[in-house]
C-alpha cells in the first residue's frame, strides 16, 4: 500500500508547502467605522507629560443694567478659565520572526508572505483593542483610551430643565459633583415603551447638541440592535446616505441628516448624540504606531522581535454639546 500524506495546518507550514490560494483570507476581523471616526479626531500633541485641555466655564460678574450719569463698575476680574487634563496611554504589541521561518519561507517555497501576516494581524488586533476601549467607562485614562461610557455618563437631564443634573465621574481631573457644567445631557429609558419614547428622546439628544455647539450633531453611535430597533419602530423604509471616514466609507441610516455609526462593542442599550468638536484623539506623533528595528533577543540567535507602540488618549473637551439616551429596552 503506498504510503499516504498529511500535515496538521499550522501558520508556518500552510505558509510554506503545497499550492495554497496565495491570499490569505481574513476570517475574523471587520472594517471599522468607530476607529475611523475617532480617527478623523485626532490632534498631535509633541511633549509634556499630561494631555492638558483649557476650558471656559466662568462669566463677567460687571455687566450692569440702567446705567446713569456718573455709575460705577465694579473692578472685577473673573475667573472664567480652569484646564482639564488626561493621562497619557502607550499601547504596545509584537512580532517574532524565528531562524527558520526566514530560511525557508523564502523563494518559491513561499506562498504568502508570513511575516506580512504576523505584522497584520498585530495591527488589526491593535485597532481591536483601541476601538472595545473607545467604549469603557474609563474617564482619566490612568489604565488605557478613556471611553464614551466614562466621558459621557448615565444621567437623565435635559439642556430644556431648569439645572443641570451633575455627573458623579472625575472627568479629566475636574470632578463633576464639583462642576455641573462639565456634564453632558442624556435620558433613562428604564421601563419605557421604546415604540413610544425612543424617536422623542432622540429629538430631544438632538436640540440638546445643537444648543451648546450651533449646529446639529457630526454623528449618532449606538450598536445595530439599536439601530435596528429605531427603524422598525419608524416602520418605514429609511433614507439612507453615504459616510466617508478616512479611508472606510459605509452607507448608513440617518436622522435628520445626521448619520448612525455602529460598532459591535457599544452596548446593545445606549445612543450618544455627538456633537462637532466635543471630543478629540490626542495623539504623540514622535510615537503614534512607531515600530523598532528588528532586534535579536538575548540566547535565541537569529530570532527577531519588533515592537510597536502608540502613546495618546481620547479625550472631551465640550461635554455639553453631547447626550445620551441609556437602559433602551431595560
Amino acid at each position: 500500500m503506498p504510503p499516504t500524506y498529511s500535515e496538521i495546518k499550522s501558520t508556518f507550514v500552510s505558509s510554506t508547502l503545497n499550492a495554497y490560494q496565495k491570499q490569505v483570507i481574513d476570517q475574523i476581523w471587520r472594517a471599522r467605522p468607530m476607529l475611523a471616526w475617532a480617527m478623523a479626531h485626532k490632534r498631535p500633541q509633541v511633549g509634556g507629560r499630561k494631555v492638558f485641555i483649557p476650558v471656559q466655564y466662568g462669566e463677567n460678574t460687571s455687566i450692569q443694567k440702567n446705567l446713569g450719569r456718573g455709575s460705577t463698575f465694579p473692578l472685577v476680574q473673573d475667573e472664567i478659565i480652569t484646564e482639564a487634563w488626561y493621562d497619557w496611554t502607550t499601547y504596545g504589541g509584537s512580532v517574532l520572526r524565528y531562524r527558520d521561518d526566514d530560511l525557508e519561507n523564502t523563494g518559491k517555497y513561499a506562498v504568502y508572505n508570513m511575516l506580512e501576516q504576523y505584522i497584520q494581524n498585530m495591527v488589526q488586533t491593535f485597532q481591536k483593542t483601541l476601538e472595545i476601549d473607545l467604549f469603557s467607562t474609563e474617564s482619566t485614562g490612568a489604565n488605557h483610551f478613556c471611553g464614551l461610557r466614562g466621558l459621557i455618563e448615565d444621567v437623565d437631564t435635559s439642556s430644556n430643565d431648569t439645572s443641570q443634573t451633575a455627573g458623579s465621574n472625575t472627568v479629566g481631573n475636574l470632578p463633576r459633583g464639583t462642576y455641573p457644567w462639565w456634564t453632558n445631557w442624556g435620558r433613562n429609558m428604564t421601563s419605557k415603551d421604546a415604540t413610544v419614547w425612543l424617536t422623542h428622546y432622540l429629538r430631544e439628544a438632538y436640540d440638546n447638541v445643537e444648543d451648546y455647539t450651533g449646529q446639529a450633531p457630526e454623528i449618532l453611535i449606538t450598536h445595530k440592535t439599536v439601530r435596528n430597533l429605531y427603524e422598525d419602530e419608524v416602520g418605514e423604509t429609511l433614507r439612507t446616505m453615504s459616510v466617508k471616514l478616512g479611508d472606510i466609507g459605509y452607507k448608513s441610516v440617518e436622522y435628520k441628516g445626521v448619520p448612525f455609526l455602529t460598532s459591535t462593542y457599544a452596548t446593545q442599550t445606549r445612543l450618544y448624540a455627538i456633537g462637532k468638536d466635543t471630543v478629540e484623539l490626542i495623539y504623540e506623533p514622535r510615537m503614534w504606531f512607531k515600530s523598532t528595528a528588528w532586534k535579536e533577543p538575548t540566547n535565541q540567535a537569529f530570532d527577531y522581535t519588533r515592537q510597536t507602540l502608540a502613546k495618546g488618549q481620547f479625550t472631551i473637551k465640550k461635554p455639553r454639546g453631547t447626550s445620551v439616551i441609556y437602559n433602551i429596552n431595560n
